[in-house]
């Protein structure tokens, strides 16, 4: 999208160097029209003179003008593009920060946060046991006791552990369900 609005550019570039040109060219050929015009036969010599004159000087005003109103023009259209550029990059940079986002979500979440699919081919990190003790209970092994990860020995312990994992379970959920409503606003 980029490469478009830098052909526009160009484009707009030559046709403002071929209208300088044409309006040169129509400059070149009105004086010398106004040179080689005969004078009329009743005014006398002087003030045939001074008519070609005013018509040259007229005449030369206006392409002038023109030019200049061209000029005006092809410069408007070029900062216009230039604003158009910056658009398109801005909204590229967006799209890309948008997609790595979502992407970041998908990974830390085992949920595509376009599609609200979740991902059975990779578990989310969030689900990934970090803890040696649990680890070693998903796998069917006997846990080897730690001084960070003691084994837990009474009921209670057990419970409140239990507790603590489902709050925590809980808020990966909302905070995973905020993130995507974030996504869909900004979206």
């Amino acid at each position: 999208m980029a490469q478009q609005p830098g052909m526009e550019r160009e484009r707009l570039v030559s046709e403002l160097n071929n209208t300088l040109t044409e309006a040169n060219a129509a400059a070149e050929k009105a004086k010398a029209h106004v040179k080689k015009e005969s004078l009329p036969h009743e005014a006398p010599q002087e003030l045939a003179s001074e008519t070609k004159k005013e018509e040259a000087v007229a005449s030369e005003s206006l392409l002038k003008r023109e030019v200049e109103r061209r000029k005006g023009a092809a410069e408007t259209s070029a900062k216009r593009l230039e604003e158009l550029e910056r658009e398109a990059r801005q909204i590229e940079e967006e799209r890309t920060k948008r997609k790595k986002v979502a992407e970041t979500i998908t990974e830390a979440t085992g949920v595509d946060a376009d599609s609200g699919v979740i991902r059975s081919d990779k578990p989310p990190e969030a689900e990934v046991l970090k803890d040696p003790a649990a680890a070693a209970a998903a796998s069917g092994e006997l846990p080897a006791a730690s001084p960070e990860y003691p084994i837990v020995d009474s009921d209670d312990e057990k419970l409140d552990r239990d507790e603590l994992l489902r709050k925590i379970d809980r808020l990966e959920e909302e905070l995973g369900e905020a993130v995507a409503s974030d996504l869909g606003r900004s979206s």
